[in-house]
């Protein structure tokens, strides 16, 4: 049945992780792209998560996908990334609208998304904010890892903060 064969691959996804996690010794972390649209699931699935969300100002991102279609594709009409569940209907826009499309559903998406989950299971923070301080946000993640009962080391190595290079 479609149920069992969702608690398997279920079970299979988190010793996949679980297997992740002992190697290294540590959480395991990891850029949700394609996830971004089933964070309920994912949460249900994994059961202690912790979905932690940069949120770039829309225009930035949108044009990073502009140049993203150019330097992949050679073309602007190419779509590249993720799809949201809007895609058919974004396909059909000239370029530009089609990413402003991608950039304003994702958001959307992941905003409907957290709304559904505990307050302790999700953060979102600026993209400046973390970029000038990320020594703020591993405290933060490092906070809610510790609240679900698991360990984190609470000296941040990392940089001070992050360059941008951006080409406008």
């Amino acid at each position: 049945s479609s149920d069992a064969r969702d608690t398997v691959h279920a079970a299979g996804f988190r010793q996949g992780i679980a297997h992740i996690q002992h190697a290294f010794g540590k959480p395991f972390a990891a850029k949700g792209l394609i996830l971004q649209y089933n964070l309920a699931a994912l949460h249900r699935i994994l059961g202690k998560v912790l979905f932690v969300h940069i949120a770039r100002e829309p225009w930035r991102v949108a044009h990073s996908l502009l140049r993203a279609r150019l330097a992949y594709y050679g073309d602007e009409g190419a779509w590249y990334s993720a799809k949201p569940p809007e895609y058919l209907e974004l396909k059909k826009l000239d370029p530009a609208e089609q990413v402003a499309g991608q950039v304003i559903c994702t958001q959307a998406a992941i905003e409907r998304q957290f709304a559904g989950l505990p307050d302790a299971r999700h953060l979102s923070v600026g993209f400046d904010a973390f970029r000038n301080d990320p020594a703020a946000l591993y405290r933060r993640i490092g906070e809610r890892i510790v609240a679900m009962g698991g360990t984190w080391d609470p000296q941040y190595t990392g940089p001070s903060n992050f360059e941008v290079r951006e080409v406008f």
